[in-house]
């Protein structure tokens, strides 16, 4: 912990470019006459009597004026917490403690992302129920921590009053401290609709690590539109159109194509096609959770056309009775199961277009997840190309 450090823009980039650079910055803030007040309750204590209200205003507007360039460039790039010191030293602590727990002591992370109306709320219950992880939403919690009543709520409260955006920092850190308070045994964690855009994105791998995998719920606009108008209807909630509904679709896309573009390049993303029935959707998401130490040894098989390896693969099966998948005939058997994952597979292949990686290790996954627990290992065939 360097404390007090940079004063000035200056001594930051010189410590950057001659020592290196900070893990984050810890900014603690307070408003300018709760602090004063503090300062002369310390002066009035030692008995300093030069040391007035107006002296430390003087020293407070100094510092604002040097510091306010550092924490506007650490805020840029993405390493700055800000921590409300307004309250009582132990609701301070809980603020700053979990941004300094160890990221291999954090369960496993998972983004859950999804549009309005995409059903992920619903199948990250299932999950929940089947194996105990934990979810968690940042709206929730920004909720929570306004109605705990704590000095940071407060401040929350009036930003969201008057239209503010919530800093990033502020959500992560709530995020962080929820996950760090979360019972040893976690197996992995839900992240439900975050992040939000690539700011976010990118501040969270920064300060508290990256996801395992992220899981991105995808339907058509109209099949979304439709399934939240009939909420409102079922609500009474005149005010809710298809309209409305639209925009916030608009929104949601403009901001989340860079998150779900960026780690389809990350090799993280799994799409999973939310349009059909929530047991159809869920067969495709629970396969994903499967612990790898819970399935048989894997091995892949691969050479050119006409070298004979089904044929070996089939006497191995015939020998052993391991399984032998073929990454060709599940997709063929995906289509041909009338789902709707199925439907969007046989029109891409129709339009000779390249089917989503993420779309055939789904499959293997929920294939290979299927089998019984006595399996060997199994074949997998024509996979990676």
């Amino acid at each position: 912990l360097v404390d007090g450090f940079p004063r000035e823009m200056g001594q930051a980039l010189q410590f950057e470019r001659t020592v290196g650079s900070p893990t984050f910055v810890l900014s603690f803030t307070a408003p300018d006459a709760v602090l004063v007040e503090r300062l002369t309750g310390r002066a009035a204590a030692s008995g300093r009597a030069d040391d007035t209200p107006a002296t430390f205003q003087k020293r407070l507007d100094t510092f604002h004026r040097q510091s306010q360039p550092v924490i506007e460039y650490y805020r840029a790039e993405g390493k700055l917490f800000e921590i409300n010191a307004e309250g009582a030293k132990d609701e301070v602590w809980a603020n700053v403690r979990p941004l300094f727990v160890a990221p291999s002591a954090l369960p496993r992370i998972v983004f859950v992302i999804g549009g309005p109306g995409c059903g992920k709320g619903t199948q990250c219950a299932r999950l929940v129920e089947k194996y105990r992880c934990a979810h968690l939403s940042a709206g929730d919690l920004l909720r929570a921590e306004v109605a705990s009543g704590s000095a940071q709520g407060a401040m929350l409260d009036g930003m969201m009053k008057e239209g503010k955006i919530v800093p990033g920092a502020i959500t992560i850190g709530l995020l962080r401290r929820a996950i760090a308070a979360l019972p040893a045994a976690t197996p992995f964690v839900l992240v439900d609709g975050f992040p939000r855009e690539m700011g976010q994105a990118l501040q969270f791998e920064r300060t508290v690590g990256s996801p395992t995998f992220v899981l991105s719920f995808t339907a058509p606009d109209a099949v979304l539109v439709e399934r939240l108008t009939g909420r409102a209807a079922a609500s009474g909630r005149a005010d809710d159109t298809p309209a409305t509904f639209q925009k916030r679709l608009d929104t949601f896309h403009r901001q989340s194509q860079p998150v779900i573009e960026y780690y389809r390049a990350e090799g993280k993303l799994f799409e999973i096609n939310a349009e059909g029935a929530k047991d159809e959707v869920w067969a495709n998401v629970r396969p994903l959770f499967v612990a790898p130490s819970a399935l048989p040894r894997i091995v892949f098989v691969i050479g050119g056309p006409g070298c004979g390896k089904g044929t070996q693969c089939a006497r191995l099966v015939e020998k052993y009775r391991c399984a032998h998948l073929s990454a060709g005939d599940l997709l063929r058997a995906e289509v041909a199961s009338g789902s709707a994952q199925g439907a969007m597979l046989d029109g891409m292949m129709k339009e000779g277009k390249i089917v989503p990686g993420a779309i055939t290790i789904g499959l293997l996954r929920r294939a290979i997840a299927a089998l019984p627990a006595a399996t060997p290992f199994v074949l997998v065939d024509g996979f990676p190309r």
